[in-house]
């Protein structure tokens, strides 16, 4: 029944929210033991960029995605709400590709000059490219959620990032990388998670493609 099904995605979603911050306190917890606080200081800022500068490429998509998406579903409208998603998808994807190149070409003065740390120059030079997936992670999520897709929005935007950026930071630590190893890490956990999201998105909500 739909009351079944309700008590059911409401169970899981309060339990994945819990086990992502258990989960993601836990990590981060390994992560600063392992790169100690003044690697992990430069990470946090070059990971404040790409958080920064994601809240311009999906510019309110988000929450448009979980109304109007939501709304033109629940009305038999697909073809409305494919327009919406694919408005903001390309805005989004055309955003992340700028602010990849923004970050790119200020990554010096933002290093140098405004942060005064000389080692974010080349954590931002490869956490850039996390903008484009992270970008997409976020808006692909917010359709699920549109769609009342809550577990596989958790399962896509939370597990598929937190658990590979975790596994591939300590088999890259091992080999001796350790800011960089970070930064390569979280940059293919976004990919992994945006990968996610785009295929449980496409299983949900085949319309909308």
């Amino acid at each position: 029944s739909y009351l079944s099904k309700a008590t059911k995605e409401a169970g899981f979603t309060f339990f994945g929210r819990v086990f992502a911050l258990f989960f993601g306190f836990v990590a981060s917890a390994v992560i600063a033991r392992l790169l100690g606080p003044d690697v992990l200081g430069v990470f946090v800022l070059a990971w404040t960029v790409v958080m920064a500068v994601s809240i311009l490429t999906t510019f309110g998509f988000e929450g448009g995605f979980v109304k109007y998406v939501s709304m033109y579903a629940s009305q038999g409208k697909p073809r409305e709400a494919a327009s919406v998603y694919r408005l903001g998808i390309r805005f989004g994807a055309s955003a992340a590709v700028i602010g990849t190149a923004v970050i790119i070409l200020l990554r010096r003065p933002l290093a140098v000059t405004v942060f005064k740390e000389s080692r974010l120059e080349s954590a931002l030079l490869f956490i850039a490219i996390a903008m484009l997936p992270y970008t997409l992670t976020r808006l692909q999520a917010a359709g699920l959620r549109a769609l009342k897709d809550m577990k596989r929005s958790i399962i896509g935007a939370e597990f598929w990032f937190r658990v590979p950026r975790l596994a591939l930071f300590l088999a890259l630590y091992a080999l001796g990388l350790r800011l960089l190893g970070v930064v390569l890490a979280s940059v293919a956990a976004c990919v992994a998670s945006a990968i996610a999201t785009y295929i449980f998105l496409r299983r949900s909500g085949p319309f909308l493609f």
